[in-house]
């Protein structure tokens, strides 16, 4: 089912204007490079960002520790997950 659910909205993308194609691959699709930048938010945003990141994924850290880059990165390896963020972030800025 999911599989069914990429090609399609593959196939609306392919359809669209030339900008939001350029826009969907506005720099390289890396889990890293979106972490990298919404660390580099300033506050109150990045903590924003990474709180409903961290939400999403799950995380509970009873000693209040934020997570670090490389996990909110690990985290953005879930495709979905990175996308919504991703479309968050380009939608604010």
């Amino acid at each position: 089912m999911r599989l069914k659910r990429w090609r399609l909205s593959d196939q609306r993308s392919s359809r669209g204007s030339d900008e939001g194609a350029a826009r969907e691959d506005l720099g390289p699709d890396d889990p890293g490079v979106l972490a990298a930048r919404i660390f580099a938010l300033a506050e109150p945003w990045r903590g924003r960002f990474i709180g409903y990141i961290a939400d999403a994924a799950g995380y509970r850290n009873g000693r209040g520790a934020k997570p670090s880059q490389a996990q909110v990165a690990g985290w953005l390896r879930d495709r979905r997950l990175f996308r919504q963020v991703k479309a968050m972030l380009d939608t604010w800025m």
